[in-house]
């Protein structure tokens, strides 16, 4: 609980939960100090209410809070809350239940009074909120004055315009916290800043279309900075209203170290250059999903440490492009479905009839069941297409299938992936393979963007750390690891 803290709100909410209702419940809510901080919800009740919600996991809730003339000025809900924390205590005769409330979305609408010049055609001004991003800072000079004040002078500001023709601009805004020891802490938080005109009808609909693309942008944003960058909310205002929502739904990125800023895949200067056509290429991209997935599993590694997970999550990524390849390029079977039904039949009785497999239906039942997979183009086929069709050069890389001198990323991903375990002795040798893996993934998203590699931090190798024979005596040291361990086949 948070009772150190004064709460934002404090207001009587609805929850509800499926076919479940229950009305006035006391509820604080606790907005966090920086976007990236957590949101709470506290829950007070009797024990008749407090007991009808004991059994919950999740509901919904929404509350109004009225001014002293009766006339509602805030709207509050959110869409999905994850209970937590039941707690019942005795206060004498009666009881209380305490709840904790952790919102996936909320949104706090305020209502202004209109004034006598109110417009509903006034433009709306506002702001998405995003996370760290060295790429999308601007320029500025701050000036601390002796009085404490703090003078901002934004020199040059990243633009961005979404294909909705929603222009943004990035900017940071200065806010002030007082920490748990009532000191005043000023920071910064990087925003994306907007302006709609039209129609007031056709203003949510907007919001949503440009959350869409601006995560979109966003991936492209991490994956060119190797730093996750996403929207957590945005607020916004006109005549009449001021609406602020938080999005709850997804991971909060780890903090990048400064040591580690200066690892950007695309170099920040060349922002102008890489942005307006990545994205446009991105755009075109079908199945946009495959691409956005394979993004998605790789940005979200950066800043994380390694580990057998983390390699299996950017293979995955390594493995989505593949898929999409075989797809588009016709690559998945060698047979087509009316040619292999009949391949089949002919080679069952080729099985039956082989003195090897005639007297044992349990072995012919063993090898049909591996049968399927007879028809289907190997990865390692696909992958070799693939380079060659998008000129992605892998010479100086751990190899993705030759297994030849050591596993290759393909082996070793099977081996973990069947649970073969790694001490922490071993897993010192699977961060040179991991770093090859993430540069051939980058390497590969480079080239379906259409920007050359030799304009960005891959060109010369994996990293200077792991050039040369190091990774080959890493590659070595794995073969070692996986030495007592058979080979396991998947379904």
């Amino acid at each position: 609980m948070n009772s150190y803290k004064k709460e934002d709100y404090r207001l009587q909410v609805t929850v509800r939960s499926g076919k479940l209702l229950v009305k006035n419940v006391p509820c604080r809510i606790y907005l966090p100090g920086k976007i990236t901080d957590p949101i709470s919800l506290e829950f007070h009740l009797d024990e008749k209410k407090g007991s009808s919600l004991l059994g919950l996991f999740d509901g919904a809730i929404q509350g109004k809070l009225k001014d002293t003339s009766g006339d509602v000025r805030s709207q509050i809900h959110a869409t999905k809350v994850y209970f937590s924390n039941k707690k019942k205590q005795m206060w004498g005769d009666g009881s209380e239940i305490t709840m904790t409330g952790i919102p996936r979305d909320l949104t706090i609408t305020t209502l202004l009074k209109k004034g006598k010049n109110h417009n509903r055609e006034h433009p709306i001004t506002g702001s998405f909120w995003i996370t760290p991003s060295e790429m999308l800072s601007p320029d500025q000079n701050i000036h601390l004055s002796y009085t404490g004040e703090v003078n901002v002078e934004t020199l040059e500001r990243k633009q961005f315009t979404l294909p909705n023709d929603i222009s943004l601009s990035f900017n940071k805004h200065f806010r002030h916290v007082t920490d748990d020891y009532n000191d005043l802490i000023t920071f910064s938080e990087l925003v994306a800043e907007y302006e709609i005109t039209g129609t007031a009808k056709n203003h949510d609909r907007i919001i949503l279309d440009s959350l869409t693309y601006l995560d979109d942008f966003l991936l492209l944003v991490s994956f060119a900075a190797r730093q996750p960058c996403i929207c957590l909310g945005w607020e916004q205002s006109n005549a009449i209203k001021w609406t602020k929502h938080y999005r709850r739904d997804r991971i909060v990125p780890p903090i990048v170290e400064a040591a580690n800023q200066n690892q950007a895949l695309i170099d920040v200067s060349r922002f102008e250059d890489f942005f307006p056509p990545a994205y446009r290429h991105f755009m075109d991209f079908e199945p946009r999903e495959f691409l956005r997935r394979a993004l998605g599993n790789l940005v979200f590694q950066y800043g994380r440490n390694i580990s057998e997970g983390s390699f299996l999550t950017l293979y995955s990524a390594f493995e989505t492009l593949i898929l999409w390849f075989r797809g588009k390029s016709n690559l998945e079977k060698i047979l087509p479905d009316s040619e292999w039904s009949q391949f089949q039949k002919n080679f069952k009785k080729w099985i039956k009839a082989d003195p090897s497999f005639s007297q044992s239906s349990e072995r012919r039942k063993l090898f049909y069941e591996n049968l399927r997979g007879m028809n289907r183009i190997s990865l390692s086929t696909a992958f070799a297409k693939f380079c060659s069709d998008f000129s992605i050069y892998t010479q100086d890389l751990w190899p993705a299938f030759e297994n030849e001198g050591g596993p290759s990323l393909s082996r070793i991903r099977n081996k973990l992936i069947h649970g073969v375990p790694l001490d922490p002795q071993q897993i010192k040798f699977l961060i040179p393979a991991y770093v090859h893996l993430r540069t051939l993934v980058e390497r590969s998203i480079l080239a379906i963007l259409q920007w050359p590699i030799e304009e960005s931090s891959v060109y010369t190798g994996a990293t200077d750390e792991y050039g040369g024979r190091s990774w080959k005596e890493a590659r070595e040291s794995l073969k070692q690891a996986f030495i007592d361990f058979p080979e396991l086949s998947g379904p």
